[in-house]
């Protein structure tokens, strides 16, 4: 089990939008949705490695903004079969603020 470490605030992280943190060198995607649940990812498609926080949210998918590749921000899977999968992160809500299990 990892550490769980304070990040941002929710209202900081825009509605169907997303946030980029560096935690310990690795570059992570935090996503607000529409139903206003909070997922991260590391911010790396596994395809072209484009950078996830700058794709496009809907649902509770993340389309990487490179070559439009849909990926799953509940478990981090690719969409399309055999294109892979991105690192998900364990995420919660306390007091307002962001933690993510690392």
């Amino acid at each position: 089990m990892g550490t769980w470490i304070k990040i941002i605030e929710v209202e900081n992280i825009p509605s169907m939008g997303a946030r980029k943190v560096v935690i310990a060198n690795e570059e992570i995607a935090l996503f607000k949705t529409r139903d206003e649940l909070i997922f991260a990812v590391k911010n790396e498609c596994p395809h072209k490695k484009g950078q996830l926080s700058e794709g496009l949210v809907h649902e509770h998918i993340i389309t990487c903004p490179l070559h439009n590749l849909d990926i799953n921000l509940e478990n981090g899977v690719a969409l399309e079969e055999g294109a892979g999968c991105v690192k998900p992160y364990e995420t919660k809500i306390e007091e307002g603020m962001v933690y993510i299990q690392f």
